[in-house]
Order: C-alpha cells, then structure tokens, then sequence
C-alpha cells in the first residue's frame, strides 16, 4: 500500500495471517486469491483470462521458464 504508515501495514499482514497463513500455491486455492484472479483476469486484455500466482521473482520466472518448456 503505497503512502500507508508502517502500522497500517502491520495490521493489514495481520488480519492476512489470521485468515491464511503461508503455503505453497501450486495445488490450492483461497477465497481471497480466486476473488483477486478474477478481478485481474477482467481486466486482462483480449482471451487473457488466467492468473497464476507466486510467490516471488524468482519463483515467477521459474514457474514460466517450466510452463514454457512444458507448452513446447
């Protein structure tokens, strides 16, 4: 959140992890994070219409790089 205080920042990862803490997202979903997808597949242009979420840079690039070769 940008512009947000430090303390507003703390409550709101709070609330996060009193409704889901961390796990791997490769075999799972929450409510949270299917709302979300489907607001962002929304906005995606054309039949762009999935949404694959992780949890960092680098686990995003890997993720591509292994549904590339997969896809070839």
């Amino acid at each position: 959140m940008v512009g947000a205080a430090p303390a507003e920042l703390a409550e709101t990862a709070y609330k996060q992890a009193q409704e889901l803490a961390y796990f791997p997202i490769w075999s799972y979903a929450h409510p949270k994070a299917i709302e979300l997808a489907e607001r962002l597949a929304h906005h995606a242009p054309g039949d762009l219409n999935k949404v694959f979420f992780t949890t960092g840079c680098g686990q995003a690039v890997e993720t591509a790089w292994k549904l590339a070769t997969h896809y070839f």
